[in-house]
């Protein structure tokens, strides 16, 4: 299951701190793609890798884009039967997955009700009801089928990989960069990171989580070693309407932004991919459904409310708080 299956511009670059000055010599990449900032700290590794893992981006964001024209998802959304057997068809099969383990809380045929907020096209806006409720049969009823004929939807709705396809695409970085025999190395798409090994002094490597009270300010740090760190959040993507905010995690049951006190959620696991598709579902489930599943899946977890930063006991040795929470959240072990 694991093998099925890590945050802002800020995070990435205390990330991409960490690579320095441990005997050896970076090799730092950045660039864009996947509608996200991309930046990859490398040793062992040159421009000439850097770029080969920024086309390889490039690439996957050419398929699995659902604004892209001619993408593979695009034609998918169009009604089109898609035949694959690369990144789409494997990310098609992550996606159904994702949603029998998690109960529908991450849902990739959501994309309907994603339109109806304007968040793909930056023109955001609250949707009146009517148009919410035909939103929400249509989530629920459709679903990416596999047929001899190729990949298709049934139902009528339209699919959306937003929640899972940057993370499926760090691990793909990942193990392109260790068959190039990388073995130290950071990724950072957005709120997904993955580390390569340890840094080269055998140290672990150090992942910040991002305040969701802005500021550039840290919850604290994450001590890891290789696996992918995701963080999921109300406070990266929203918009103000009526003095009301609302956030981009839509809840495929009410069709609207997730609400149940949450403002962070962040995965420690394997792979980014399922990291990244669990903390959407975790965001929308809220903390007592999903520590259930986050126990069965052996994944670790940091939830964050207004005032209570909730640590799950794998990583109650591997947080350190920010001095900057001390009196503003209360910290909670379980």
């Amino acid at each position: 299951m694991k093998r099925l299956f890590a945050l802002i511009l800020c995070i990435s670059a205390i990330a991409l701190s960490s690579c320095v000055g441990d005997g050896a010599e970076p090799y730092y990449v950045y660039g864009s793609a996947m509608d996200t900032n991309v930046s990859i700290c490398l040793y062992g590794g040159d421009k000439e890798l850097g770029n080969a893992c920024l086309e390889l981006l490039y690439g996957m964001e050419s398929e699995l884009s659902v604004t892209v024209t001619g993408s593979k998802l695009y034609a998918l959304n169009s009604g089109q039967t898609v035949k694959d057997t690369g990144h789409f068809f494997t990310l098609c099969g992550l996606a159904s997955e994702l949603r029998t383990l998690t109960g529908g809380a991450y849902n990739p045929c959501i994309y309907p009700l994603v339109k109806l907020w304007g968040f793909t096209a930056d023109k955001c806006s609250v949707p009146n009801d009517e148009d919410i409720a035909t939103g929400i049969e249509l989530a629920k009823n459709s679903q990416i089928s596999f047929t001899d004929e190729g990949i298709k939807i049934e139902g009528g709705g339209q699919a959306d990989f937003g929640g899972i396809a940057k993370g499926y695409a760090s691990d793909v970085l990942r193990d392109y960069l260790k068959s190039n025999g990388v073995e130290a190395a950071v990724v950072s798409l957005g709120g997904n990171i993955v580390t390569v090994g340890k840094k080269p002094d055998g140290s672990d490597w150090k992942i910040g989580i991002n305040s969701p009270k802005g500021g550039g300010s840290l919850l604290g740090t994450l001590s890891v070693g290789e696996c992918a760190v995701v963080t999921s959040g109300s406070y990266f993507r929203n918009f103000t309407e009526d003095g009301k905010l609302y956030h981009h995690i839509i809840d495929p049951e009410t069709g609207m932004p997730a609400d149940n006190g949450l403002v962070s959620v962040t995965v420690v696991a394997d792979d980014a991919a399922l990291a990244d598709g669990l903390s959407t579902a975790f965001f929308v489930m809220g903390m007592e459904k999903a520590l259930s599943i986050a126990q069965s899946l052996d994944v670790q977890t940091v939830f964050v409310t207004e005032n209570q930063i909730f640590v799950s006991g794998g990583l109650k040795e591997k947080f350190t708080p920010d001095g900057t929470v001390e009196g503003e959240y209360e910290i909670i072990y379980n």
